[in-house]
């Protein structure tokens, strides 16, 4: 009975082992097979998202300088002084304010013959002046990188990236024209920021992703670059508990200027593998004690919803919808993984809509002023061709003005820049009081400020006008050096029309910038605004 009794026990610990080995295989199998293997290709595809938002943020700020220089070249001052050069237009805007306020370390102007007419470059911290082996102070080669411009389209700005004796700088440069893009050229305007470790911490802060960059000096850059080149400049490190991912950034010679590199924490597998382990563990528990059952029942309690499982987790790799979950309700161990499973792809839903968010407010951000938190000039240019367009289709009234603060430079000079922001500050609190909801107002840069009016006749944008001007001084706020009075004091200069097809919306803002010149030669702190009938003529009264 004893041999017998041994013999069952061992065929049914045999019986009880083979079930065990099967189980243990098929989990095993489609855990590897399908569902690891699920897991990993969506932390690389996310691993990949977050290096080309590391890119795409140093995209942005090369295009930011790229607007920047756009916005000096083609300006009739610069346009004049490349010709002429004055002290007027040096001490008026080459200061070092204004590196410091773009957050620039190099400002080129060159004439057409590639001579330097003004040049100057600071070291990353912006201590002190500094030359560059690839900015001769006196003239640049025919063939400096940021001279091709056979290789861009007219109009355009040459941008990238350029390795120095200081590390990376990130470059734009672009033909000169006056403010109508007129030419011929009279040179070359070039703009350039230090790529620093200051720089990196503020586009990681914006895209709230952690990553680096990998300088040639670095001892890791040449084995990773091997790499890269193997892998078509795209690269992704698998570790036990995160993803590294690799991807060149060129310079103008297509050489790799640097590497980004972007950690991506392994903690969709990591919870996977936790949920499948407890329930894989739980399921054999139950197995030794209800053996009968479980074998009975296997198709119905378990293939079945691994099966589920398994098309879940492919259409979730497929249409990326993270809000869909299993459609199991259960409370047994295919219950926890499910609720582990759904837990998980809410985890992610949950992240995917705080990215979203910090997009959203990014976009905020890049359209609002910081200083003055009205809209900025980016948000005026859009806004511009929006309500132009709206008033050209209902063919209704609309109203452009430009409000420049009177002798606003010698005002910082003599109160300094901290009064002058607060200034700038009380004076665009003070234009959005003037203006109906439906208006808009912008900070255009430094001192001047735009504001739309639609729907608005000859008479209603003399009105805003003149609330301004009151407005403005009202605020009493002292300005001793002034020429037209003791206090601060805004010039704006405004047209009114009903858009035609004739006259564009970048000719009708040429006008009113002239306007606005108008107003400043009649003695400022006025408000000179006119019905533009056509493109060919024009009245004008003075408020």
């Amino acid at each position: 009975m004893e041999i017998i009794k041994q013999s069952l026990q061992l065929k049914l610990i045999l019986i009880m082992t083979s079930l065990f080995i099967i189980i243990g295989l098929t989990d095993f199998i489609v855990k590897e097979q399908v569902i690891y293997p699920s897991f990993y290709k969506i932390e690389q595809q996310e691993a990949s998202k977050n290096l080309q938002r590391a890119m795409g943020a140093i995209d942005r700020l090369l295009l930011d300088i790229s607007h920047r220089t756009n916005d000096w070249s083609s300006w009739t001052d610069t346009f004049e002084y490349v010709q002429n050069p004055t002290n007027d237009y040096e001490d008026s805007n080459l200061v070092d304010a204004t590196f410091a306020s773009y957050q620039l370390q190099l400002i080129f102007i060159l004439n057409n013959k590639n001579e330097v007419v003004w040049g100057k470059v600071f070291n990353p911290s912006f201590e002190e002046e500094i030359e560059l082996s690839a900015f001769n102070k006196t003239k640049f080669p025919d063939n400096h990188p940021a001279l091709q411009f056979e290789n861009v389209k007219e109009f355009t700005a040459i941008t990238g990236v350029l390795t120095t004796e200081y590390g990376p700088m990130l470059i734009a440069s672009r033909l000169i024209y006056n403010s109508d893009e007129v030419g011929p050229s009279t040179g070359t305007f070039i703009m350039g920021k230090f790529f620093t470790t200051k720089t990196l911490t503020e586009l990681t802060d914006q895209i709230q992703i952690p990553f680096k960059i990998i300088l040639p000096s670095d001892i890791t850059f040449n084995p990773i670059s091997t790499e890269l080149n193997k892998h078509k400049d795209k690269y992704i490190k698998t570790f036990e508990h995160e993803l590294k991912a690799y991807a060149g950034y060129s310079d103008f010679f297509s050489k790799k200027a640097f590497i980004i590199e972007t950690q991506f924490p392994r903690d969709i597998t990591e919870k996977g593998i936790s949920a499948l382990r407890f329930s894989s563990t739980i399921m054999i528990i139950a197995s030794l004690i209800l053996l009968i059952m479980i074998l009975f029942f296997l198709r119905q309690l378990i293939l079945n919803p691994m099966l589920l499982m398994t098309n879940f987790l492919h259409q979730l790799n497929k249409h990326r919808d993270f809000n869909a979950q299993v459609p199991i309700k259960r409370s047994d161990e295919i219950g926890i993984l499910v609720d582990g499973l759904n837990d998980m792809c809410k985890t992610i839903a949950e992240q995917t809509n705080l990215l979203e968010g910090i997009n959203s407010k990014l976009e905020f951000d890049s359209s609002t002023d910081a200083l003055t938190g009205i809209a900025n000039r980016r948000a005026f240019d859009r806004a511009y061709y929006r309500y132009w367009a709206m008033s050209f289709r209902e063919q209704k009234s609309f109203a452009l003005i430009i409000a420049d603060i009177d002798f606003f430079k010698l005002y910082n000079d003599t109160y300094g820049h901290q009064k002058g922001d607060i200034s700038l500050k009380g004076v665009a609190e003070g234009i959005s009081q003037c203006l109906r909801k439906n208006d808009f107002v912008a900070r255009y840069g430094g001192e001047e400020f735009v504001l739309i009016l639609p729907s608005t006749n000859l008479e209603g944008a003399k009105n805003v006008a003149k609330m301004v001007i009151d407005t403005v001084e009202n605020l009493k706020i002292p300005h001793k050096n002034s020429i037209v009075g003791n206090t601060l004091t805004i010039s704006l200069g405004g047209a009114v029309t009903i858009p035609t097809q004739e006259l564009s919306a970048e000719k009708f803002f040429d006008i009113v910038d002239k306007i606005l010149y108008q107003s400043k030669e009649k003695g400022r702190n006025q408000a000179h605004i006119i019905q533009v009938e056509n493109y060919n003529r024009e009245t004008t009264e003075l408020l």
